[in-house]
C-alpha cells in the first residue's frame, strides 16, 4: 500500500470543521483500525510553546488593541511567506508515494521541495470558495493597504496549487459549483484535469444531543406542540442569514405557534427583533437545540458540502436547504426528508407543508435521513472510499 502523508499538523487535529477536523476523523478511524496508513506533520514543540505563551500575553490586551496587534503580526507573516516561501515542516517528502495537501498555501510553500518529487500530489479543497478568494474577502482593509495586490498574489498561489496537484479531491461534483461560478480560471483547470478528480463524500461522527427536547424547550419557553425551525451558523450573506430573516418573518407571521431558534455568534448582519425569534448566540450544545426543533434550515447563498447538514442528518432532522452547491448532492437520492428550495417564498411553503404533516409522517422522514447518514456519511465510509480511490490510482 502507498505510504501517505497528510500535510496537516498532528497536534492541531480536533473534531471540528475544515481541514483539521477532516484530518482528525481520518486519524481517529486509522487508530480504531490499528493501522498506520497515514502520517501527519510533526510539530516543533519548542516553537509551539513560545507561540502559546505569546498568545496568552496578547490575549489579555483590550480587544481593539489585540485585533490590531493580531492583524499586524499576521500581515508580517503573509509578507514573509509571499517574499520567501518556506515550508511548514522539514519532513522528507520523498519518503512518501502520496502527499495530500489540504491548503493551497501549504502546497505553494513546498514548491521548491516538490520540484524533484516523483510521487503523487493530491490537493483536497475544504472551502466554499477558492482559498485565496475567501481570504481576500475576509481580510480587513489594513491587509489590502499594507500588502499591495494581495488578492492577485493569493490567486496566483491557488493557481499554482491546483495546477501542480496530480489529483483534486472534492466531496461531490456539486461542491464545485461555487468554484465554477466565481473563479474563471477554474474552468481551465477543470478541462485540463477532467480525469484527475476524486469525489469522496465527507464523513463525520454522529452528532449527539446532550439534553432532551423537553428540557431545551422549557429553557426557551417554547410549548412542546409548537413548531420550531432551527438555524446554526454565522450571521453573514454567504451563510444566507439575510435570506433567513426574510423567510423567518413570513413564516412567523403565519401563526402564533411558529418559532425560529438561531445559534451562532452575531455577525455583520443585524439580528431581527421579531416575536418568537430567539438568538442563543455561540453555544457548545448546538445539537441539543437542533434536536429540539422540528426542522433544520440551511439557507446558504454559496454552499460547498456543509458539515452542519451532515450533523443534522445524523440526528435524524428534517432539513430545508437552498438549492445551491453541495446541497444538490442529496437530490439524486430523492430523500423525502430533505427539502430544497429556489427562492424564499418556496422555502416558506415547504415549512408549511412540513408543519401540516402528522408527527408519524415526520418521524418516518427523520428515520430515512438518519439511515442515509449511517449508509453514506460516516467516518468509516469516508475512510473506505478514500483508500478505494488511492488503490485505483496505484493500479494505474
Amino acid at each position: 500500500m502507498a505510504r501517505i502523508l497528510f500535510y496537516l499538523q498532528k497536534n492541531k487535529l480536533s473534531p471540528r470543521g475544515g481541514p483539521l477536523g477532516v484530518g482528525y476523523y481520518y486519524w481517529d478511524e486509522m487508530k480504531k483500525r490499528n493501522e498506520s496508513t497515514i502520517d501527519f506533520i510533526e510539530n516543533d514543540s519548542t516553537t509551539e510553546n513560545i507561540m502559546g505563551v505569546a498568545r496568552k500575553i496578547v490575549g489579555h490586551l483590550p480587544k481593539k488593541i489585540y485585533d490590531l496587534q493580531h492583524s499586524l503580526r499576521d500581515i508580517k507573516r503573509i509578507k514573509k511567506l509571499l517574499k520567501d516561501p518556506s515550508p511548514l515542516s522539514e519532513v522528507d517528502l520523498n519518503k512518501y508515494s502520496v502527499i495530500q495537501f489540504h491548503e493551497t498555501m501549504d502546497l505553494y510553500l513546498e514548491k521548491k521541495n516538490l520540484e524533484n518529487y516523483k510521487g503523487i500530489v493530491i490537493l483536497q479543497s475544504h472551502s466554499p470558495l477558492p482559498a485565496g478568494m475567501e481570504k481576500t474577502l475576509d481580510y480587513s482593509k489594513i491587509y489590502h493597504r499594507l500588502i499591495p495586490n494581495l488578492g492577485k498574489k493569493l490567486e496566483e498561489i491557488d493557481r499554482y496549487a491546483f495546477e501542480r496537484a496530480d489529483y483534486l479531491v472534492f466531496p461531490c461534483k456539486e461542491a464545485e459549483e461555487p468554484y465554477i461560478d466565481n473563479w474563471d480560471y477554474y474552468k481551465i483547470i477543470k478541462e485540463e484535469k477532467k480525469d484527475k478528480y476524486l469525489y469522496i463524500e465527507t464523513g463525520i461522527k454522529p452528532a449527539t444531543a446532550l439534553r432532551v427536547k423537553k428540557v431545551v424547550r422549557e429553557e426557551l419557553h417554547i410549548p412542546m406542540n409548537d413548531f420550531v425551525v432551527f438555524y446554526a451558523g454565522r450571521h453573514n450573506i454567504v451563510k444566507g442569514y439575510n435570506s433567513l430573516k426574510t423567510i423567518g418573518r413570513s413564516f412567523l407571521e403565519k401563526s402564533e405557534d411558529n418559532w425560529i431558534v438561531v445559534a451562532g455568534r452575531l455577525g455583520p448582519i443585524e439580528s431581527p427583533d421579531y416575536k418568537r425569534w430567539i438568538e442563543i448566540g455561540w453555544t457548545t450544545d448546538a445539537h441539543s437545540y437542533m434536536a429540539a426543533a422540528d426542522v433544520f434550515i440551511l439557507p446558504n447563498k454559496v454552499t460547498y458540502f456543509d458539515l452542519v447538514f451532515i450533523e443534522a442528518m445524523s440526528l435524524g432532522m428534517i432539513i430545508l436547504a437552498s438549492r445551491t452547491g453541495g446541497n444538490k448532492y442529496y437530490e439524486k437520492f430523492n430523500l423525502p426528508g430533505v427539502f430544497l428550495y429556489d427562492n424564499e417564498k418556496e422555502a416558506v411553503d415547504c415549512l408549511q407543508r412540513i408543519k401540516n404533516m402528522s408527527e408519524e409522517e415526520r418521524n418516518t422522514l427523520r428515520k430515512i435521513n438518519k439511515e442515509f447518514y449511517a449508509e453514506h456519511l460516516t467516518v468509516s465510509k469516508m475512510y473506505d472510499n478514500y483508500f478505494n480511490a488511492i488503490n485505483k490510482i496505484d493500479d494505474n
